[in-house]
C-alpha cells in the first residue's frame, strides 16, 4: 500500500511538472533568452522608479496607475545590429503575438515603421500589456506592461494625461539613452 502511495504521488509531481513547464514559446521566455544577447538591451523599470507624480490624477488615473506594477523592456536597435537579425527576431515577435492568448488592440503605421498593443487576459483584468514597436530604420523594441486586474480603458486614461503634461521626464530619458 506503500508502495502504491508513493508511486500515484510521484506520478501526480511528474504530471504538474510537465504541465507547469511548458516548451511553448512565450514573450517572457524571449525577454530571458535575450537578455544577454548581442545587440540586444532588455530592461526591467519598476513604476517607483520612472519619476511619476500622481498628485494630479483623477480616481481612474490613480487606479490604473496602481495597478501596474512595472515595466519591461527590450530593445534590438539597427545601428548596433544588422538586418538579418532584426528581420528574424522580427518574425519570432509576431508570430508570438499571432497565438490566441493576446487580444490585440490597436496597429498602426508611424513614419516608417508599425506598433502593434495587445494584451492578456480579460480587458478589465489584464495581467500583461504589450506595445510591439518596429521599423528598418530603427529597429524593433517590446514594453512589457504588467500588472495585477489592469483596465485598458484606465491604462489609455493614464497614458493620455502622461502624454499631455510635462513631467520631469529625465530619468525615463536615462532608460531610453539604453535603445539608442
Amino acid at each position: 500500500m506503500v508502495n502504491l502511495v508513493k508511486i500515484l504521488v510521484s506520478l501526480a509531481i511528474a504530471l504538474v511538472s510537465l504541465v507547469s513547464c511548458s516548451n511553448q514559446p512565450s514573450l517572457q521566455k524571449y525577454f530571458l533568452e535575450h537578455e544577454t544577447k548581442e545587440n540586444f538591451t532588455v530592461v526591467d523599470i519598476h513604476k517607483s522608479i520612472l519619476g511619476i507624480d500622481e498628485s494630479g490624477f483623477d480616481e481612474t488615473q490613480k487606479k490604473a496607475y496602481e495597478s501596474i506594477n512595472k515595466v519591461q523592456l527590450l530593445a534590438y536597435p539597427i545601428k548596433n545590429g544588422n538586418v538579418e537579425t532584426y528581420k528574424v527576431e522580427k518574425d519570432i515577435i509576431k508570430q508570438l503575438f499571432s497565438t490566441d492568448e493576446y487580444t490585440t488592440i490597436a496597429r498602426m503605421g508611424t513614419g516608417g515603421g508599425k506598433v502593434i498593443i495587445t494584451y492578456l487576459g480579460d480587458s478589465e483584468a489584464i495581467d500583461e500589456m504589450v506595445v510591439f514597436g518596429y521599423g528598418k530604420e530603427m529597429g524593433l523594441g517590446v514594453a512589457r506592461i504588467l500588472g495585477d486586474d489592469m483596465s485598458a480603458d484606465e491604462i489609455f486614461t493614464l497614458y493620455e494625461s502622461l502624454n499631455n503634461s510635462s513631467p520631469d521626464d529625465s530619468q525615463i530619458k536615462e532608460y531610453f539613452k539604453l535603445f539608442q
